[in-house]
């Protein structure tokens, strides 16, 4: 049966240095969940406690209801594979990818099959007869995945697998990865700076920084609606647009004015008037070759070429805002129009950074 792993109030202290505060996680059997943040933000210590080579200063690490604080990395029956991967140098491929099974008493027909069933969706199968210490990065990292991967375990803790690989790479074993994920019915806890595997994979995402959880929710939810700042400017790419803005109220009706776009409708609810960010994400700035009603004149300073579609960088008061468009839309120099979709942007408060919650025709997007 595949396992459910919980945290509550885990803890975790290097001197005077607090890596994990306090947090609360859980993961649903067949659940995948990416832990998304910054580097040292706590999240491969977090996965060093559930695995047993750390022990936290408080909380507790339940797999299926039951605590296993102090039960053994070995007796928790976690598959890993973490950034700093081994593969046994003198040993083949083969033989490492049976390494595991034999250790279960698995009988040998059933490791070749389940071997070569791995090799060909890792794409191992030219390399099986090479020793680990003739890899080279992206080989070995594969296989450190593949060693755990085939043993089929009820619960797979991931730290940055696909450091190592090239783009191309990444992106076809993000697909495998999901794949036999989904065809294992495996748990999964993967460890990720990188939103674009975290948003591609995930059932839900955990955004951490400085050894706490910002926001724990769907995927959908982390992209359309950041709870704080700094998740929203974390997911994204292009990144959002933060720009400062005037907020009013009258009549329970939030309006924003900014350096160029006035008295823009956001929503409804209760806020004091003041100053605040506006998060606009590139695609809900609106290009322009002609003036019209809602839009306001600026350059463009820079355009970013990335093939299906370039960045324009676009003068906004004193700051840049970045602005998707089609392929040659316009060129650097040139004066282009710009409308703003204020019910697709998010508010946030300039001190706290938490969002400011209001009430809209259409879910913010």
């Amino acid at each position: 049966m595949d396992r459910k792993l919980e945290l509550r109030a885990l803890r975790k202290s290097f001197g005077d240095v607090e890596a994990v505060k306090g947090i609360d996680l859980a993961l649903n059997r067949g659940e995948f969940l990416s832990l998304l943040g910054p580097s040292g933000c706590g999240k491969s210590t977090t996965l060093s406690l559930i695995a047993g080579f750390l022990q936290p200063d408080a909380g507790e690490i339940l797999v299926d209801g039951k605590v296993v604080n102090r039960v053994s990395p070995r007796k928790r029956r976690i598959g890993l594979v973490f950034q700093d991967y081994a593969v046994f140098s003198k040993l083949s491929v083969r033989a490492n990818l049976s390494f595991g099974l034999e250790a279960q008493r698995v009988p040998r027909l059933e490791r070749d099959r389940a071997v070569a069933e791995i090799s060909e969706k890792l794409n191992l199968n030219p390399i099986l007869a090479a020793r680990g210490g003739e890899l080279n990065m992206s080989e070995m990292q594969r296989v450190a995945l593949a060693r755990v991967l085939v043993t089929k375990p009820e619960l797979l803790l991931l730290d940055e697998p696909m450091s190592n690989l090239d783009a191309a790479l990444r992106a076809k074993l993000r697909g495998e990865l999901k794949q036999i994920q989904k065809e294992l019915e495996q748990t999964v806890l993967y460890v990720t700076h990188d939103q674009v595997e975290a948003l591609s994979m995930s059932d839900r995402i955990a955004v951490m920084r400085d050894g706490e959880i910002l926001q724990d929710d769907s995927t959908e939810a982390i992209y359309r609606r950041p709870a704080e700042r700094f998740v929203a400017e974390f997911i994204g790419d292009p990144p959002i647009n933060m720009v400062t803005c005037t907020v009013t109220a009258e009549g329970g009706v939030v309006s924003v004015s900014t350096a160029l776009h006035r008295n823009l409708p956001l929503g409804q609810g209760e806020i004091a008037p003041g100053q605040y960010l506006l998060a606009v994400r590139p695609h809900h700035f609106q290009a322009s070759r002609e003036a019209a009603a809602g839009t306001v004149g600026s350059e463009i300073r820079l355009v970013e070429n990335f093939g299906a579609e370039h960045v324009l960088h676009v003068s906004y008061g004193d700051d840049l805002v970045a602005v998707v468009v089609a392929p040659g839309f316009a060129r650097e120099g040139e004066r282009i129009h710009l409308a703003l979709h204020a019910e697709q942007a998010h508010l946030f408060d300039l001190e706290s950074g938490q969002v400011i919650a209001l009430q809209r025709r259409e879910a913010a997007a």
